[in-house]
């Protein structure tokens, strides 16, 4: 493992997982950090994952983007997402730069499976990406499928009170009246 500085002023930091020989397919995994948790991942889960992908001969870099970590802040003035892509490629340009990479998989996990996603749409190099506990689109079918299972770990009298309260939830919307107007013997 190396120390990695980069980007325009080599303000991010990163370390670099080598494989003892690197596979063919020269492809190397960004793993960005989780939040506000720094370059380590949650529980040292990125570190795990660097040395298990480098015993199976694939490069990796875990880093901090701009003011997380040990990366200094950005003075470019760009959005959080903005300042995440910028991040994101110069760690590519870093990897290109230093060993000739030019195909990329990120390993993002909650902001970083978002972050990562906006990077695949934005550049060309990353050909994989890994998403946790990242993206949830709010549906019908997915608010009811939240609600059961809700549901299944109650017990019945905690289902009887949930029924009973979006009951008179939905009477006080459709009155248009505050809650405690509303008779509780309904």
């Amino acid at each position: 493992e190396s120390l990695a500085l980069f980007g325009r002023t080599q303000e991010l930091v990163g370390i670099v997982t080598h494989p003892e020989s690197v596979g063919r397919e020269r492809i190397a995994c960004l793993l960005p950090n989780v939040g506000l948790a720094h370059r380590i991942g949650p529980h040292r889960l990125n570190v795990r994952i660097a040395r298990t992908l480098a015993a199976q001969g694939l490069v990796s870099l875990r880093f901090d983007l701009s003011g997380i970590g040990d990366s200094r802040g950005s003075t470019t003035g760009a959005n959080f997402l903005e300042q995440a892509i910028v991040d994101m490629r110069s760690a590519m340009d870093y990897l290109s730069g230093e060993m000739g990479i030019e195909k990329f998989v990120v390993f993002g996990i909650c902001s970083g499976a978002a972050n990562s996603y906006q990077l695949a749409l934005a550049d060309h190099r990353v050909v994989g990406v890994f998403m946790f506990d990242g993206f949830r689109y709010p549906s019908t079918q997915d608010r009811l499928t939240d609600i059961f299972a809700r549901l299944r770990q109650m017990t019945m009298a905690n289902r009887a009170i949930f029924f009973a309260t979006k009951a008179r939830l939905g009477l006080t919307r459709l009155l248009g009246k505050s809650s405690a107007s509303i008779d509780a013997s309904i």
